[in-house]
């Protein structure tokens, strides 16, 4: 089995925010959130909501399993130079990684693949992340 699954994602303790925003704040960035609560796009609209700016990459910090063959994972993890953990699975010649970063990092490493020449391969799975990721469709990589 190959894939890219999001394993680690924000939580935010909305009970706490709501109650906290209906005694000190002017409005409650919780009633103008976009997305489904308990998304990634959720989470990120309450914060830039909350700071009142889209710049709140920084603060969300999303990981993700891959699993794919020990000639191509390699590649990947040094290619997103982000934090990961690799292993060995039961299956002959297959890898399983867990690789996380805040999506300021995510974006980052996905700017220095453009300018990197990777296999199609390579290529491939790092598309599959950003989409997985649901990342701007401009970090698609042709």
């Amino acid at each position: 089995m190959t894939g890219v699954v999001k394993i680690i994602l924000p939580q935010l303790n909305t009970a706490v925010l709501s109650e906290m925003a209906e005694v000190c704040l002017t409005e409650n960035p919780l009633r103008k959130a976009q997305g489904k609560s308990g998304t990634l796009e959720h989470h990120v609209s309450v914060l830039e909501h909350f700071r009142g700016t889209k710049d709140v990459d920084h603060m969300v910090h999303v990981g993700v399993l891959l699993g794919f063959d020990e000639r191509t994972l390699p590649e990947v993890i040094e290619c997103l130079s982000l934090p990961h953990l690799i292993k060995e699975t039961t299956s002959r010649g297959f890898l399983v990684a867990i690789v996380t970063g805040s999506l300021m990092e995510w974006k980052a490493a996905f700017k220095r693949a453009e300018v990197t020449v990777l296999t199609a391969a390579t290529k491939d799975i790092l598309n599959r992340i950003v989409y997985e990721l649901q990342l701007e469709k401009r970090f698609l990589l042709k």
